[in-house]
């Protein structure tokens, strides 16, 4: 059974089972790898929004259990990129879906392009996904684009 909140916000699932021809994605998450050597103490952050930008009419589904906090990331990442989203949630991973869609609703209406000076002309090729992965986990503002763009400071 699907609850819809409203149509740019993301949607439960109660029950198993990714919708037909939807996409499954990892739970967004930070990872901070305390017990390992790194060139920094950056941590490392595990997200989707790559994906979502490089395929943005595609519904996209989190399996998420019963971790609550998974589930308010899996709706925030959905929001913040206007993806289609599905999230599976029990227990008290529904009840953190539902206080996180009720803050949602709160914010005001996005425009319908969001702010970028990086275009990638994505060729489909893994390096181009690695490429626009990288960009997102900087929080580098980019757009996927057919072709260079003119009114962008740089083109990949």
């Amino acid at each position: 059974m699907l609850i819809l909140f409203a149509a740019a916000l993301p949607v439960l699932a109660s029950g198993s089972g990714a919708p037909p021809q939807s996409v499954t994605l990892p739970t967004p998450r930070v990872e901070y790898r305390v017990n390992e050597a790194s060139a920094s103490r950056s941590p490392w952050i595990d997200g989707n929004g790559w994906q979502m930008l490089r395929a943005p009419g595609s519904t996209y589904f989190y399996d998420v259990g019963s971790d609550a906090s998974a589930s308010a990331l899996a709706c925030a990442e959905a929001f913040a990129y206007g993806a289609k989203a599905v999230v599976n949630a029990a227990g008290a991973a529904a009840d953190s879906f539902h206080r996180m869609i009720t803050f949602l609703e709160k914010l005001p209406a996005a425009g319908e392009t969001g702010l970028a000076n990086i275009g990638v002309i994505d060729d489909r090729s893994q390096e181009s996904g690695e490429l626009m992965n990288l960009l997102t986990r900087r929080n580098l503002l980019y757009r996927v684009v057919q072709a260079p763009d003119a009114g962008l400071d740089l083109n990949v």
